[in-house]
């Protein structure tokens, strides 16, 4: 790989959204750092949003629509297996200092072990006794903000011990462009390369269909990624790929899933879903609860869906030209 590194095109528009206010959760549900949001009109104000930690720390999310904070719907090959690792124990770090997480002592190599679980759109034993599922839309702040903050620490926590699995699925609903970046992150993955990509589209996250996720844009986070160029410019209007991201996202709906991030954690004890950004400390204390057994007589824990999908639904989006 060269030293030069192509630059990303302008993305049209400069201005950014307006950031949401937070809103109340829902009765039952555990507390968090921001409840979900709803994408509605552009508000006029731009109400503070709390941050989890110093700006150097953590990228801000982006401006939400106005409505609550999050989404609802009414609906590098690899840079180097080095500098994930390192991205998910920083993120480790922030977690336990800003949110509540342990921080482990450093390792020589904090990104072995998270290498040698990590397999398609997953982390994780394929025989882990827990499963987290991440429904999220690359468009999402709230979801940039979980996987940032809160998701390489419970990673490195779990992943290594092989007590939790770990799933990236799809709800793609903010617009377009959240369907063609959900395309790229597959075609990325048809390359061995889905989570660095994934931490490459939230990285180069600007706001909701401003021209970020453009076809070209797209390509040259590929370059960044050492992927062969050709091969992911062709998949990137596969009608196959599409078919998967709106059959996931329809299965999501299904789910319960009504906005994004949305964790759904299915263990022993059943399912429990958490909406929205919330704490290190809520998830891990989900992972504890459906670790153990239901009561006798209690309903059990509902099936994921296989990797790669359900019956496909009449997509509502089709890829860019």
């Amino acid at each position: 790989m060269t030293d030069e590194r192509p630059t990303l095109p302008p993305t049209g528009s400069p201005s950014e959204p307006s950031t949401a206010p937070p809103s109340e959760p829902a009765s039952g549900e555990p507390s968090g750092l921001v409840p979900t949001s709803q994408p509605t009109e552009p508000a006029t104000g731009e109400p503070a949003v709390a941050e989890p930690g110093p700006p150097s720390a953590v990228a801000e999310p982006g401006s939400p629509s106005a409505g609550p904070p999050g989404r609802r719907f009414g609906p590098v090959a690899l840079i180097t297996a080095g500098v994930v690792g390192a991205a998910l124990f920083g993120a480790v770090v922030l977690a336990a200092t800003n949110l509540g997480g342990p921080a482990p002592s450093p390792s020589p190599s904090p990104d072995a072990s998270i290498a040698a679980f990590a397999a398609g759109r997953t982390i994780g034993r394929a025989d882990a006794p827990v499963t987290v599922e991440i429904w999220a839309d690359f468009q999402c702040p709230y979801c940039k903000l979980l996987t940032e903050a809160v998701e390489g620490g419970l990673v490195l926590r779990h992943a290594p011990v092989g007590d939790v699995r770990f799933v990236y699925r799809d709800f793609a609903f903010l617009g377009q462009e959240s369907v063609d970046a959900a395309i790229a992150a597959r075609c990325a993955d048809r390359q061995g390369a889905f989570w660095p990509y994934h931490d490459l589209l939230f990285a180069a996250q600007q706001g909701e269909n401003q021209g970020a996720f453009a076809q070209d844009r797209l390509v040259s986070l590929a370059t960044f990624g050492d992927l062969d160029t050709a091969k992911f410019r062709a998949c990137l209007t596969d009608k196959t790929a599409l078919a998967e991201v709106a059959a996931e996202t329809e299965t999501g709906k299904g789910y319960g899933v009504s906005s994004t991030p949305t964790v759904r954690v299915i263990g022993p004890g059943g399912t429990q879903l958490i909406l929205g950004m919330k704490d290190y400390a809520t998830f891990e204390k989900a992972i504890e609860a459906m670790a153990k057994p239901a009561p006798s007589g209690s309903a059990s824990a509902s099936p994921s869906p296989a990797e790669g999908g359900s019956p496909v639904a009449s997509p509502a989006a089709s890829p860019s030209p």
